[in-house]
Order: structure tokens, then sequence, then C-alpha cells
């Protein structure tokens, strides 16, 4: 069997500096023994590396959010087979 053999790939020195800086960086943060403010550290850099751009906070919309929607998953109940929010009041069925 040919035996191979393979370059030693080794990235541009500007680019391993930048992770290198990157990674001394998030090393800092988590050195921080907060949950929360590792958890933002974390949420921030994923958005980063997934999006390519800064996380920011969603702006609030002026519509407002559907009642069933707003409502937790569990206080939905089943009714008469289908699911139906909790904070929807089902129609009075006395007689009138």
């Amino acid at each position: 069997m040919p035996r191979y053999e393979y370059r030693n790939i080794q990235p541009l020195p500007p680019a391993e500096k930048a992770f290198l800086d990157w990674i001394q960086k998030l090393d800092e943060h988590f050195a921080n023994r907060d949950i929360e403010h590792r958890c933002t550290v974390v949420r921030n850099t994923l958005h980063e590396l997934y999006l390519g751009r800064a996380y920011a906070e969603p702006a609030l919309s002026a519509a407002p959010i559907a009642p069933a929607a707003a409502a937790p998953p569990y206080s939905r109940v089943r009714r008469s087979g289908i699911f139906q929010s909790s904070c929807v009041r089902p129609p009075d069925r006395r007689a009138t």
C-alpha cells in the first residue's frame, strides 16, 4: 500500500494571532464564575460564529402577541379533541 506524505499546513501568522487572542479573551471571560455572565458570553459568541455579526437584543414589536402563543405550553388543556390555550375562554354552552 502506498504511503502518502502530507503537507504540514499552518495558518498565516496574523490568522493564528487573531485566533489565539480570541481564545484568550474567551478564557478570561470564563474565569468569571457567574453563571449568567458565562451564558451571555456563550450566547454572544455562538451568535457571532453562526451569523457573523454581534448579538443585539430583539426589538420589541408594537404588535400584540396572540394569546395562544403567549401562554406557556403547559397551560394548554385538551378539550373536545383539540388543544386550546387556557387563556382563551371557551364559549359558554349553557342554555339561555
